[in-house]
Parts: structure tokens; sequence; C-alpha cells
């Protein structure tokens, strides 16, 4: 029995460490995010690297490094060109939106 929630507490903090490290890591910023994509060599592999670091920076409402990641993917044709173009848009309408709530709120 002991030896049963040792193997228990074992897998568990196994199970924990590899849930809490799968998934991109995000870049601290956009220059971080394009400088690593210059090691990967496949362009298709490199457009996806970015489009995922765009899509984070973008999910922590970091939108001006999204913008600035996803047009480093629109400098090289590839097939996430228009997933980064909508990315981009996305972005740039979120920091007009923060912009005008910005403003509001210094007119009350």
């Amino acid at each position: 029995m002991r030896k049963f929630a040792m193997f228990a507490v074992v897998g568990i903090i196994a199970a924990s460490f590899v849930l809490t490290s799968c998934g991109p890591c995000r870049a601290a910023n956009s220059q971080q995010a394009v400088e690593k994509s210059q090691t990967i060599k496949d362009p298709a592999k490199r457009a996806k690297y970015l489009i995922e670091q765009a899509q984070l920076f973008f999910k922590n409402r970091q939108f001006d490094e999204a913008i600035l990641v996803a047009k480093q993917v629109l400098s090289e044709p590839s097939k996430y060109t228009q997933e980064a173009t909508s990315l981009m848009l996305r972005a740039q309408d979120a920091i007009m939106v923060q912009k005008q709530q910005k403003l509001d709120v210094e007119k009350e």
C-alpha cells in the first residue's frame, strides 16, 4: 500500500510537470521571438512559430508585440499570411478600442 501511494504521488508530480510545460513558450518580446525564429531553417515551421508567438502576445493583450510579430510573418510568403493579416487587424482594432476607452474615461 505504501509503494502504491508513493508511485501515485510521483505520478501526480510528473504529470503536473508535463502539463505545465506543454505548449509554446512565449517570448519576452517581439524582438526575441523574431531572433528565435531566425534559428528555424524550415520557412513553414518558422512562420508557424511566429504565428503562435503573435497569438500568445494577443491573448496577453500585448497588441503592439502581436502586430510586430505578425508583420514578420508577412515579410515571407507562406500559408500563414492570411492568419497573420487577420491577427494584425484584430490587434489594431483592439488597440483602437483601448484608446477609445481611455478617452471615454478621461472625459468623465
